[in-house]
Parts: structure tokens; C-alpha cells; sequence
């Protein structure tokens, strides 16, 4: 299974910030997982933080919320993802530091494993998943982040 991040947000110079953690998890986990099988047809983890309205609960109507994303891979063959997408308002972006910035993403994560919604295929052995990459994120949360040097 592989791990990637995306985002969407408005292009505000303080996202930065937000692009520097995704970028970091990104960077640290992607192959942590590549030789876990755990059944069906998943065979990623995304990570997207949404921030791109000001205006409370906009994100949430334009971004729907979901956990499995189906789409067709290289070979043309439909397989899914698991989809984590951590609604964060702007405002919230630019007060926050990195730091809480950093901890505030991994809440969002935790939130979602812990999520009663949070259910996917029979077929898939969400127990181990779950546990894996609740380590994963207590892992990440101990990183330091550092914004690029202009």
C-alpha cells in the first residue's frame, strides 16, 4: 500500500505552513507501508487537507467527505484509496504555528480513524490498517518541521 498527500487550498502565503507538513508526511511515510497487504482492492492512503473557504461548513459542501476513493491505475484497472480529508478552516491556518499546525493535522487523522463512519470493505483488514497508521501518525507527530528558507 502506498501513502501520498494532496491538498486543496486558496493560495494564501501562510498555507505554506500547511504545504510544508503535507509535503513532510509525504515524504517520511510513502514507502512505510508498500509491502502491507490488507485485502481488497485498496492499495493507497491519501492524505488532503482542505482549506480554502473562510466561511464555516464551505469546505465540507464542495469537498464532500469520504473515506474510499475508486479510480483506474496505470493498467487501467479500477482499485481504490483510502481517502483522509482534513478540513482545516484558513483563518485557523494562519493563526495557528507550525507546531500546532503540525499537531492539529494529526488530530484530524486520529479523529477520522476513530470515527465510527469510518468503515471500510469486509474484505480488508481494517483493525491492523487502523492500528498501523495510528502509529504512523504518533510517529509524524513527534517530527520537527521547518518551513524552506526563503
Amino acid at each position: 500500500m502506498h501513502i501520498g498527500t494532496t491538498s486543496y487550498t486558496n493560495d494564501a502565503d501562510y498555507m505554506e505552513k500547511l504545504f510544508q507538513i503535507n509535503q513532510q508526511f509525504r515524504n517520511n511515510y510513502a514507502r512505510t507501508l508498500r509491502h502491507k497487504q490488507y485485502g481488497g482492492r485498496i492499495t493507497g492512503t491519501i492524505i488532503v487537507p482542505i482549506s480554502v473557504y473562510e466561511e464555516e461548513g464551505e469546505d465540507q459542501k464542495v469537498y464532500k467527505k469520504m473515506y474510499l476513493e475508486k479510480h483506474k491505475n496505470w493498467d487501467g484497472k479500477w482499485e481504490s484509496s483510502i481517502i483522509f480529508r482534513l478540513y482545516i478552516n484558513p483563518l485557523l491556518v494562519k493563526r495557528l504555528t507550525l507546531n500546532e499546525l503540525h499537531q492539529y493535522y494529526c488530530d484530524l487523522i486520529i479523529t477520522q480513524l476513530h470515527d465510527p463512519n469510518f468503515k471500510l470493505p469486509k474484505n480488508f483488514n481494517s483493525i491492523e490498517f487502523k492500528k498501523d497508521f495510528f502509529a504512523i501518525v504518533q510517529d509524524f507527530r513527534t517530527k520537527n518541521i521547518m518551513l524552506p528558507r526563503p
